[in-house]
């Protein structure tokens, strides 16, 4: 298979990013405006101190991406905190795999949406993460629960400045997952292969992409710029297709064997900016 020239997959791509949760809510350790009726009680921390970092630890329920997670944030408007999604266990110093800042709009109680797509955080289940807030000493608080001797809202350990914070504390959180779309093959190289994507919106444009390796190739231009593919700076347009009414799409073509391990792909649905997870053609 000889990699197409680009065709401006990012040009082609036409709808705007995501600009509010869509996905399956995943992980709930609640805010403190829900710990009425439970065994805890409402509780402040301190998101204001720069000095101060937490890593509230978590995980996913399910295969898919990471689509975002929420917060319950007080303080004036206008206050600020920095963000970062981290993988593996708490206390996590690897690289973040995003990173991003929120300010608040009013002076009032926000329940703030954070939206991560961009970076294409495709999660197993049961894979551990971290989320990590960092102040900006302006003022800005989170919400979360109490419960003594031992907070039994949420499971996974809660961490500031590299050591474990009191059992009895755990910040608030919702995360929420996209399940698909999907990407599958069938047919093996030498041969003719049909690359099979689930999950697409009916009826829209499925454009497939393809790369000499992987990597975190950002979309440079177009409507859906800024979102991340799992492919590598060598990414070109392979074709495209149209979803049916169940969000199937497929394409086909021979695929030589000496490109087999070499070449890895990936499709893209054009209404809504989301990705499919990485396969590697052989």
């Amino acid at each position: 298979m000889r990699l197409p020239t680009l065709l401006s997959l990012f040009a082609l791509i036409l709808a705007p990013s995501l600009e509010a949760q869509t996905g399956s809510l995943d992980q709930l350790s609640p805010f403190s405006s829900e710990t009425a009726g439970t065994s805890a009680q409402g509780a402040s921390y301190n998101f204001s101190t720069s000095s101060l970092t937490w890593q509230a630890e978590t995980l996913a329920g399910f295969d898919g991406q990471l689509e975002g997670f929420e917060l319950e944030l007080t303080g004036s408007a206008g206050s600020t905190i920095k963000l970062a999604i981290l993988l593996g266990s708490a206390w996590q110093t690897s690289t973040p795999v995003w990173t991003g800042n929120y300010s608040k709009s009013t002076s009032n109680t926000e329940i703030a949406w954070i939206n991560v797509t961009s970076a294409n955080i495709q999660m197993r289940a049961g894979e551990p993460y971290v989320i990590q807030v960092i102040g900006t000493d302006t003022g800005m608080n989170g919400t979360g629960s109490y419960e003594s001797p031992v907070n039994t809202q949420y499971d996974p350990p809660l961490f500031l400045n590299g050591g474990a914070f009191p059992p009895e504390w755990r910040i608030g959180f919702h995360t929420y997952m996209l399940t698909g779309p999907s990407l599958t093959k069938v047919g093996d190289c030498g041969s003719s292969m049909t690359f099979l994507v689930s999950g697409m919106t009916p009826g829209e444009l499925v454009a497939f992409a393809w790369a000499r390796g992987i990597g975190n190739y950002v979309v440079p231009g177009g409507r859906c710029a800024g979102i991340q593919l799992g492919l590598n700076s060598t990414a070109r347009v392979g074709g495209f297709a149209s979803a049916d009414a169940n969000g199937n799409a497929s394409l086909s073509f021979f695929v030589p064997s000496a490109v087999c391990g070499a070449v890895w792909g990936q499709a893209v649905d054009t209404s809504n900016c989301l990705t499919t997870n990485v396969l590697a053609v052989k």
